[in-house]
């Protein structure tokens, strides 16, 4: 799974999730400038649902965002082919967190 952030402002940023399954990924001591991403990736190793949290916070300001996960098991070799577009389940996509975290 990745996960990504976009900061827009701040300083001395602390960002951590908690995957849900007792994993956990951080970065610290992040200055945002005009917008700075930070991507995490991770790779669950049994199926079920879990809830992920990730928080952004500093000295001035914090924020969080919870959302449960459905992991299933992987598909193996698996082929599409064709020209039209592929849609994904409700509940795909990209998740975009933005924190005006200012010091």
């Amino acid at each position: 799974m990745e996960l990504k952030m976009w900061l827009t402002e701040g300083t001395r940023v602390v960002v951590l999730s908690d995957w849900g399954d007792d994993t956990f990924s951080m970065v610290s001591c992040v200055i945002a400038s005009d917008m700075s991403v930070i991507i995490f990736n991770h790779t669950y190793q049994k199926t079920g649902n879990f809830t992920v949290r990730v928080s952004a916070s500093n000295a001035a300001n914090s924020h969080m965002v919870n959302q449960t996960i459905s992991v299933y098991d992987r598909i193996q070799d698996l082929t599409l082919t064709g020209n039209d577009t592929v849609l994904t389940p409700p509940g795909t996509g990209t998740w975009q967190m933005v924190s005006n975290a200012v010091c």
